[in-house]
Parts: structure tokens; C-alpha cells; sequence
């Protein structure tokens, strides 16, 4: 029971790395999102951080939606966040 218990343990903790490794290319355009964010060029790094974001990169998804939202909001252009009540 005991070992039952360590293998387990060591599965759980083993299975988040596996899932959030990228293929190659989508590292590679992940990287050159995160890039383009850092010199402050977050109106173009949605198509490259997009194929991190779906493969379940949790980094990219968090940079996707702050880029997302700056680009669509009331100052831009956008329609902003809107109560519910409205």
C-alpha cells in the first residue's frame, strides 16, 4: 500500500511537466511573443503566443489575454468590460 501511495505521488507530481511541454516550433514562437512583449510590442504577439495558448501553456495564455484586453479595450477602440446589469 505504501509503495502504492509513493507511485502515485510520483505521477502526479511527474504529469504537469509532461503536459506543458511545447513541440519546437510553438517554443520557439512563444519565445519570440515573449520577446516582442518585453520591448513592449504587445499588439503583435498574439500569433505567436496563440499555438502556446492552445497547447495549454499557462505563461502564454496569461501574456495572450493582457495583450488581448489592452488591444480591445474602451481607449482603443473596443467595447471594453461591461457590467452585467447592462
Amino acid at each position: 500500500m505504501r509503495l502504492a501511495c509513493h507511485f502515485f505521488a510520483i505521477i502526479l507530481l511527474t504529469l504537469p511537466g509532461v503536459a506543458t511541454a511545447l513541440e519546437p516550433e510553438v517554443q520557439a514562437a512563444k519565445d519570440e511573443g515573449m520577446r516582442l512583449y518585453g520591448l513592449g510590442i504587445s499588439g503583435e504577439i498574439i500569433p505567436y503566443l496563440e499555438p502556446a495558448a492552445e497547447a495549454g501553456d499557462m505563461e502564454a495564455m496569461y501574456y495572450l489575454g493582457g495583450a488581448s484586453a489592452s488591444s480591445y479595450g474602451p481607449d482603443r477602440g473596443g467595447h471594453g468590460m461591461v457590467s452585467p446589469g447592462r
